[in-house]
């Protein structure tokens, strides 16, 4: 018994579909003939075919490899060629013999060829061996002459050096001889100091032509205030007058090859007492048995004096030629005097 309307199988006294719910009708009986047809039907349908496709694949792709397997062990134990031997044989003796025969002749002359190939390549060898030797030799012996020929023309160099810095050293000595020292006054800071060296004084060796003396202070103003290097003390001339024709002057450590002369002028003890004070404006540098004048500004800077070549010299001695005036004191005043040279 089916359901109408869904076409589920029911039972046969059914009255709803168990499925759906539809309320079922009172079925007819089905005709017994007709009920044996259908069982017939369908006891000649055929039965349905089980999907064997992948296993056949499988089992011939392991019959494939078995058979490959057993193919190569074959060429590997020489089945093949034992065949194919035993084929020749068969066919008969002669042509077999004639093939092998010159396949031997075509191996022997290979050897043959290789062998006298080699033989070759060994005197080839050799030969060349030799020759690395001899020209070995020829090239120790020729270094030796080159290195020979280069010590002979290096102290040949040497030689003409020597003689060249002799010929450059008595021109430089005619030169210093014929041209005149000359001396420029710059800002200290346009000068070069590279390789120069400040000298030393000899402290008991500073004079002064005069110098203030100030009651109840303990201010020194002598000569050695303008070498001491300390720009707050200064050397204070103390005659009457602005100071023309006074001087001061200390000797050095050593002979020097002087090449710059700094000065720093004026009382720097203070902004005001340097505009009270006289401030040398033109002085003349005794050093090395010549004397160079120069004028500098009236400003509180360091100036120096560069001379045009390095003038030899123990001790110097600087004078005063002219001031700028001070607006109280008629005291001219050098705070710092340095020495630069070889």
């Amino acid at each position: 018994m089916f359901c109408p309307k869904c076409g589920a199988q029911l039972k046969d006294d059914a009255k709803f579909c168990n499925k759906c719910g539809a309320q079922l009708q009172a079925m007819p009986q089905p005709n017994p003939r007709q009920q044996a047809y259908n069982q017939q039907s369908a006891a000649m349908q055929p039965p349905a075919r089980k999907k064997k496709g992948l296993w056949v694949v499988l089992i011939l792709l392991v019959l494939l490899l078995l058979a490959a397997g057993g193919a190569y062990a074959a060429y590997q134990m020489g089945v093949f060629d034992s065949f194919l031997s035993s084929s020749d044989e068969g066919r008969g003796s002669g042509g077999g013999s004639s093939r092998k025969s010159k396949d031997d002749e075509d191996d022997e002359d290979e050897d043959k060829e290789e062998d006298e190939e080699e033989d070759r390549e060994g005197k080839d060898k050799k030969g060349e061996e030799d020759r690395e030797s001899e020209d070995g030799e020829e090239g120790d012996a020729k270094d030796s002459r080159e290195e020979g020929a280069e010590e002979s023309e290096d102290q040949g160099r040497r030689t003409r050096v020597s003689d060249m810095e002799e010929t450059t050293a008595a021109a430089e000595t005619t030169v210093a001889m014929d041209i005149p020292v000359t001396a420029t006054a710059k800002y200290a800071s346009q000068v070069s100091y590279a390789g120069l060296s400040r000298a030393g004084y000899v402290r008991d060796t500073a004079y002064g032509s005069s110098n203030v003396v100030q009651k109840g202070s303990k201010i020194d103003n002598s000569a050695w205030s303008a070498f001491d290097g300390d720009s707050i003390t200064s050397w204070q001339e103390g005659r009457d007058g602005d100071g023309i024709g006074e001087f001061i002057g200390i000797s050095f450590d050593r002979t020097y090859q002087v090449k710059v002369v700094t000065v720093l002028l004026g009382n720097h003890r203070s902004a005001e007492l340097y505009v009270k004070n006289n401030t040398p404006r033109t002085l003349t540098f005794q050093i090395g048995g010549q004397d160079f004048q120069a004028t500098f500004p009236n400003e509180m800077q360091k100036f120096a004096l560069e001379f045009s070549q390095p003038v030899e010299a123990s001790d110097i001695r600087i004078t005063v030629n002219d001031v700028y005036k001070g607006t109280v004191y008629a005291d001219a005043s050098i705070a710092e005097v340095e020495v630069y040279g070889y």
